[in-house]
């Protein structure tokens, strides 16, 4: 709860990689409340107070994912919104700003080819999903220490390029947007 308030306020890319992990935390404890406590919560050194507010986190968390029955894969709605609005961004910059487009020029090999893997599964994800699933993907394999080959480490490199960009568009235009009300 903590991490993904600050991740939140800082970085969407980041909080949204950390949704991810949070889902699939929940999933790998079972949908469990206990285990969740003894294997998650209970790291977080903090007062008894913030522990309580992040045990609840947890258990809305895991409440809407059995909800939305997201037992075994998926995202929760909130997270897809995160990722929808992103998207948007992405299609409107794509329309309206040349150092994106650019940026996206260079990415679209890397994201082409991914989609062409995923395409296998039926899947017919938006760029910013690809995107992330690869970014996801990645993380998990650094987390695992399985090497990844200098391609995918310059893949990896050209997406999060076109990502950073992207957000630092999205938060000049959100700031030049709060100026504009005061």
């Amino acid at each position: 709860m903590i991490v993904a308030q600050q991740k939140k306020k800082e970085n969407t890319a980041e909080y949204l990689l950390y949704m991810w992990q949070v889902e699939d935390l929940i999933r790998a404890c079972g949908f469990d409340m206990q285990q969740i406590d003894a294997n998650v919560i209970s790291r977080f050194a903090v007062d008894d107070d913030v522990r309580r507010q992040i045990y609840e986190w947890y258990d809305n968390l895991r409440l809407m994912m059995l909800n939305e029955h997201l037992e075994k894969t998926g995202h929760l709605q909130i997270n897809k919104n995160v990722l929808n609005e992103l998207e948007e961004w992405h299609l409107s910059f794509l329309q309206s700003d040349w150092e994106y487009q650019a940026k996206y020029q260079r990415a679209l090999p890397v994201i082409a080819e991914f989609r062409t893997k995923n395409a296998a599964d039926g899947a017919q994800d938006s760029d910013m999903e690809l995107c992330f699933n690869l970014l996801y993907m990645t993380m998990l394999m650094r987390m695992q220490q399985k090497p990844l080959s200098a391609s995918t480490e310059e893949a990896i490199k050209t997406v999060s390029d076109m990502l950073r960009t992207l957000l630092l568009k999205i938060k000049r235009k959100e700031e030049e947007s709060m100026e504009k009300t005061e």
